[in-house]
């Protein structure tokens, strides 16, 4: 009976594991600071705070938190240590599922991209919990944190948005759902425009555009159905 059920939703794994994001999501949204406690053109605290890029930022970030929402900070990137684990599992599972139905082999090195974007993920929360840390026993030189924390949040989301590509763009020369593979190049523009540009709203757009894919990936795992033979 499962058998028969996977045969018609071949993407049955991804799915579930897109439902199994959604309390963390809900637990990680509930830590974040209020809206209006982040910087200006950004519409979230911690995707402010994972962009600082001196010291003047992280001040610029925490100052107008409370400590119990530094703390709460602080619990969010620890419950995105669960997070991340099942958003890898999340895209580890189409990547796998892709590469078999779509016999595209070369798929099996996004699939250990997606392992490295935990990795990456890892580290940035890391240097996150440092910075909270740093912030909280006045420390204000904190250069070396937070290069390091840049050189793994862009890791991360670069490695993020290519993956979305690879998944889009297996969609594409399949020539099947083409416009759900179109749309998951987005990141990817907005990345290029982050990196060009510099600027806080176009990083808070880069960062949002990868949640919306991830959105678009779990719709698709729903309806897509195989080819037929």
């Amino acid at each position: 009976m499962l058998a028969q059920w996977t045969q018609k939703q071949p993407l049955l794994v991804t799915t579930i594991l897109g439902l199994l994001l959604v309390p963390l999501l809900y637990l990680i949204n509930s830590y974040n600071p209020p809206p209006e406690k982040a910087p200006s053109d950004y519409n979230s605290v911690i995707l402010a705070f994972e962009f600082v890029s001196d010291d003047s930022e992280l001040t610029e970030v925490l100052n107008p938190l409370t400590a119990q929402e530094i703390r709460d900070l602080d619990m969010l990137n620890k419950v995105d240590f669960g997070f991340m684990t099942m958003y890898g599992s999340f895209l580890l599972s189409i990547i796998i599922k892709f590469r078999k139905l779509h016999n595209h082999d070369w798929l099996k090195y996004i699939a250990v991209m997606a392992v490295l974007i935990v990795t990456a993920d890892l580290l940035e929360n890391l240097q996150l919990l440092s910075l909270t840390n740093a912030y909280r026993n006045g420390i204000t030189d904190n250069h070396n944190t937070i290069d390091l924390l840049a050189i793994f949040t862009w890791a991360k989301w670069i490695m993020l948005s290519v993956g979305c590509a690879c998944i889009g763009y297996s969609l594409i020369i399949t020539d099947r759902y083409k416009w759900i593979g179109y749309s998951l190049f987005l990141p990817i523009v907005f990345g290029v425009s982050a990196i060009s540009l510099k600027t806080s709203v176009i990083e808070d757009t880069f960062g949002t555009s990868i949640f919306l894919c991830f959105f678009i990936i779990w719709i698709l795992s729903i309806f897509y159905k195989p080819a037929k033979t």
